[in-house]
């Protein structure tokens, strides 16, 4: 049978080894990990707007109300493709009736819809004040074009980098150690945080490259046409690290 006490005494001789090899090797390297995030932002203007126009006809004669309303889509669209840099087309197209009760013949609304984008306001701005003549203007919303996103983006992520480096060099001399390693990294664009609202979205297909209208060069929009601006927007990327601390 083991003696309890000589079981006890090789028990201690072994931690007291495990101490000895630490302190015997002061050259051994200790490290530790250190997560944290760092993040860049920067406004962008909103350079691409949106709009979304309908033709519609109410009545009790169907056939002539979709002729009707294909003929002014088709004179819509032909405008449309007349404007210089207006991209369109045509979306939904429904009928819907209701009964007026008391014996009343149905009524029907027959609707077509037509999405409008461009990069110039002005131009959009009098292609609209045209179109309310045969139809109806909806939601007009804003977004940021690809390329103005892209470039956005590059420099933003210039800036977090410089920030992350500058701040885990920080974290390492606030915590005695000389040097660090990076363990993980995951950068988190713009397109990944912006989420999109009834009046101001991000739009990364659409292409067009064309600089924001400059301040000087604002547009002076005509009398009965309606007034777009779309301002700016505050884009953020973020950077979540992880570290490995160490003395050399």
């Amino acid at each position: 049978m083991q003696n309890p006490l000589l079981a006890l005494l090789l028990g201690v001789a072994v931690l007291s080894g495990c101490d000895n090899d630490h302190h015997d090797n002061p050259n051994a390297t200790t490290r530790d990990h250190i997560t944290f995030t760092t993040h860049a932002e920067k406004e962008v203007a909103n350079d691409v707007v949106m709009v979304d126009v309908s033709i519609v006809r109410h009545g009790v004669d169907v056939p002539a109300m979709t002729k009707e309303t294909n003929t002014d889509t088709a004179w819509a669209m032909n405008l449309a493709k007349q404007a210089k840099g207006v991209e369109s087309k045509t979306t939904s197209f429904s009928t819907s009736g209701s009964y007026a009760g008391d014996g009343a013949p149905q009524t029907w609304d027959v609707s077509q819809s037509i999405h409008l984008e461009s990069q110039d306001p002005q131009v959009l701005s009098d292609l609209l004040g045209q179109l309310q003549e045969k139809a109806q203007i909806g939601n007009i919303s804003y977004g940021i074009s690809a390329g103005a996103m892209e470039a956005a983006k590059a420099e933003m992520t210039t800036n977090a980098m410089t920030k992350f480096r500058e701040q885990a060099q920080k974290v390492a001399g606030d915590m005695g150690y000389s040097q660090y390693e990076v363990v993980t990294l995951s950068i988190q664009s713009p397109d990944d945080t912006m989420q999109p609202a009834p009046m101001m979205k991000s739009r990364g297909d659409y292409k067009g490259d064309k600089a924001s209208v400059p301040a000087a060069a604002a547009p002076e929009f005509k009398a009965g046409n309606p007034v777009l601006e779309g301002g700016k927007e505050k884009l953020q990327m973020n950077i979540q690290a992880e570290i490995e601390l160490s003395d050399k």
